[in-house]
């Protein structure tokens, strides 16, 4: 009987070494999923947002542009465009 047990015990310490390996790897899989994810969605916002990105993007290239217009034509430097447009340029 000293043997079977000896022999059950080893095979019950197996089948946990199985186990832990088995969730060690499944916690493995798991943490790389999410990184993937983390990635996709920052990829995803990245595409989402592209279009306002570059609109912004042009709105500041347009807007260092009215404000070189603005400087060549001798307004201050303040000016907004809110300030000129309002303003009687005749």
């Amino acid at each position: 009987m000293g043997m079977v047990r000896c022999h059950e015990e080893r095979g019950e310490e197996y089948m946990e070494y199985i186990v832990e390996k088995k969730v060690e790897d499944l916690k493995n899989e798991i943490e790389q999923m999410e990184k993937e994810l983390a990635e996709a969605k920052k990829a995803y916002r990245e595409l989402r947002t592209k279009g306002l990105r570059e609109a912004m993007e042009a709105k500041k290239l347009a807007d260092e542009a009215v404000k070189e217009e603005m400087k060549a034509l001798g307004y201050p430097s303040t000016a907004t465009h809110f300030n000129w447009y309002w303003r009687d340029l005749t």
